[in-house]
């Protein structure tokens, strides 16, 4: 069975990889940036709660869901996790689970999204909006490269990589 979701749109991915120096750690940020909508389903409603308490200083419709992972070994218990939501930095435990419950919920409907029912729109690509959600926003990233971390594959690969690691933040937040 295939399921048919469009309660989002516009979806990309940013991902930072810098290796340990002499001076400082392993530090991996990735984030998952989509515009929610209320199209085929009511993602921009059911995240009302959660826009309003982490605003996206952007565009309001977006949901960000991002981690700062640093530590000596990122493969193993040595390293720190921090969490944001639209840049907001919202620790994983008891209390936020009425926010990290649903941003599972939804990552995991994304993995699921076949390919062809991804949206994204030319002019969104072609926007502020995309060079705005940069970490540098001096960086002024090519159009191959903006449409590769827009590519359904790239996006499920890391909403995954984040699903992996909320759901092991809430699993250590609950034991």
């Amino acid at each position: 069975m295939q399921v048919s979701f469009q309660g989002f749109r516009n979806a990309g991915v940013e991902r930072l990889e810098l290796q340990r120096t002499i001076f400082s750690p392993v530090i991996n940020y990735t984030a998952v940036n989509v515009e929610l909508t209320n199209k085929n389903g009511k993602d921009l409603d059911n995240f009302d709660k959660i826009l309003k308490t982490a605003s996206n200083q952007i565009n309001k419709n977006f949901l960000k869901i991002a981690l700062n992972k640093r530590g000596e070994n990122l493969n193993n218990n040595h390293s720190t996790k921090i969490f944001y939501v639209n840049d907001k930095e919202i620790p994983i435990n008891r209390e936020t689970l009425d926010t990290f419950g649903p941003i599972a919920r939804f990552l995991t409907r994304m993995i699921n999204t076949p390919n062809e029912d991804f949206k994204v729109s030319k002019d969104y690509l072609e926007s502020e909006d995309v060079i705005n959600s940069f970490i540098d926003t001096q960086i002024h990233p090519s159009t191959d490269l903006i449409e590769a971390m827009h590519a359904p594959d790239t996006v499920k690969k890391y909403a995954k990589e984040l699903l992996d690691e909320i759901t092991d933040s809430i699993d250590d937040a609950l034991s």
